[in-house]
């Protein structure tokens, strides 16, 4: 029955999404269950394409598409560096120099990918009144969201853990700042919206909720991948959005 539920699930989001945009996350949601339900029942996530096809919802993936999936798959495997744009071509179907045609480098490859996946917080008028209805409980469910899209796909924050750690080229740091920065901005744009209504307060700027806010979710990811599981850290997120909203109510209340 649940596969069923979750199959269902993917064919409505297929009429809403591009394909290669589904992840585990967005099924889940759809379906009403937890990702790694989704995850047991559909495996990989590169079973998701295969899937569509087969019940006829998603055509075939164009060129560039098939590129970052290929991309995606290599570098979270054989880590960026190991992996060759030769590779990528072979597993694309395409040719090397139809790479090259779409991005400049293996680092815009890289960067596109990573841009494509970037976190975004979303403040849509659903989130924006559920935080000021019950704002303890749409803050865990914020966390939970956020975290949730990147514990399923660890393999993309290595990979862009792996990226800060070794480039050093001036253009590529610029273009993560940008990505860091457009992160940055959507997130504070709901801070600037809870604190207009009164439920945060407006003690500091939207911008340093932002960047707080962030680095407690990056924290709590790099802990999910080095320490004892992604889990762990799920079992905790009442404490955690009981933490943060302490913090963040108009008068500190007991």
């Amino acid at each position: 029955m649940k596969r069923e539920t979750i199959l269902s699930a993917l064919r409505r989001l297929a009429h809403k999404l591009p394909h290669d945009k589904i992840g585990y996350s967005d099924i889940a949601a759809e379906a009403g269950v937890s990702w790694q339900t989704v995850r047991r029942h559909i495996g990989d996530k590169e079973n998701i394409g295969p899937l569509l096809r087969e019940m006829g919802d998603a055509p075939e993936a164009d060129t560039g598409t098939r590129i970052l999936l290929a991309a995606a798959e290599l570098f979270g495997r054989k880590g960026y560096h190991h992996a060759t744009l030769d590779e990528v071509a072979a597993a694309a179907g395409v040719s090397k120099s139809a790479i090259y045609w779409r991005f400049s480098s293996k680092n815009e490859l890289l960067l596109e990918l990573l841009s494509s996946q970037n976190r975004h917080l979303q403040a849509d008028a659903a989130r924006l009144a559920e935080l000021a209805r019950e704002p303890r409980q749409g803050l865990r469910k914020l966390m939970a969201e956020t975290l949730d899209k990147e514990f399923a796909d660890p393999d993309l924050i290595r990979l862009l853990m792996e990226f800060v750690g070794l480039s050093r080229d001036e253009d590529v740091q610029l273009r993560l700042r940008q990505l860091i920065a457009s992160s940055h901005g959507h997130t504070a744009t709901l801070f600037t919206q809870l604190a207009e209504q009164g439920v945060i307060s407006r003690r500091h700027p939207p911008e340093v909720y932002a960047i707080w806010f962030e680095a407690l979710l990056d924290g709590l990811l790099l802990a999910a991948l080095v320490g004892p599981g992604a889990e762990h850290i799920e079992a905790r997120f009442d404490a955690f959005a009981d933490i943060l909203w302490r913090g963040l109510t108009p008068a500190l209340q007991e």
